[in-house]
């Protein structure tokens, strides 16, 4: 398949299901013999562990369109109940020091003041 007819399938604006759901019989062959499985289900117990294999059908609802899925996920998202955040408030019942300002203060020695003004401006006076 050329770049562009790859390119024309992903700008196609048909259903859900047909951009989306399943390879084709061709694509599933050459699976296959690249992967050197006999069928879908060979392929399956070579790649999945039985141990977390389950061993029986899902009990599942009948598929949907892309319109449907949208649809719940509105109703969904509806149910939503908006609540004050309070992330950035803090944990109730902790206490954090203050650091040190320098090694110098931790050490008993008192800092000293800077050998030239950052500015014409500058406080000395906290110095």
């Amino acid at each position: 398949m050329t770049a562009l007819a790859e390119l024309a399938l992903l700008e196609a604006q048909d259903s859900f299901v047909s951009r989306h759901i399943a390879p084709s019989e061709a694509e599933i062959g050459e699976m296959l013999e690249a992967t050197g499985a006999a069928t879908l289900d060979d392929l399956a117990a070579r790649t999945v562990p039985g141990s977390i294999r389950a061993q029986q059908a899902m009990d599942l609802p009948e598929a949907i369109d892309e319109a449907g899925a949208i649809a719940e996920l509105r109703a969904l998202s509806e149910r939503n109940v908006i609540k004050k955040s309070l992330i950035g408030l803090g944990y109730h019942g902790t206490h954090t020091p203050p650091g040190p300002t320098s090694w110098k203060t931790r050490a008993g020695t008192p800092p000293t003041p800077p050998t030239k003004p950052k500015s014409p401006k500058a406080d000395w006076k906290r110095w």
